[in-house]
């Protein structure tokens, strides 16, 4: 399959946070997905193993037309890398040598003077502000969960 995305960088890192983060897309630009958004069910289906590797951040994206937002995924090194290896593209390998040499330059603080890709995400998306989001929306859901019990004892109080 031919590959057209440019090579991994730097710039491909969010390090807002505590840790950088590379965008699902991103990833499966590079893996050759003809679909990029498929990466998502693969996180979907994986997520479990994917958070012992820590909290996977994910944003919701606006459409600009009707429906449900899409959400974004923003993956760790260690979910990048399982990531890569349970899509089983051909590009699989040479992607998660890209991602490890990725990782480690920024760790080192090594600067890259590859020109930045094209964005592929919405302008202003920001991962802390997606990690505080990320944060509240599971103690609403916590919440909801409680309440929604509460309901359901009320509900055979009454019946």
């Amino acid at each position: 399959m031919p590959l057209d995305a440019s090579p991994l960088s730097l710039a491909d890192l969010e390090t807002a946070t505590d840790e950088p983060r590379i965008l699902d897309l991103r990833l499966a630009e590079r893996l050759g997905y003809d679909r990029p958004a498929d990466i998502r069910e693969l996180v979907d289906r994986n997520k479990e193993e994917l958070e012992t590797y820590g909290g996977i951040f994910r944003t919701a994206r606006k459409n600009p037309g009707r429906g449900r937002p899409g959400k974004a995924y923003f993956l760790n090194e260690g979910q990048a890398l399982l990531v890569c290896m349970l899509s089983r593209t051909e590009r699989a390998a040479a992607i998660r040598r890209e991602v490890v040499a990725v990782f480690m330059a920024h760790r080192r603080g090594l600067l890259t003077a590859q020109s930045p890709p094209a964005p592929t995400r919405p302008a202003g998306l920001d991962i802390a502000t997606a990690a505080r989001l990320h944060s509240r929306i599971a103690q609403l859901e916590h919440r909801e969960a409680q309440l929604l019990d509460m309901v359901h004892a009320l509900v055979r109080r009454v019946t």
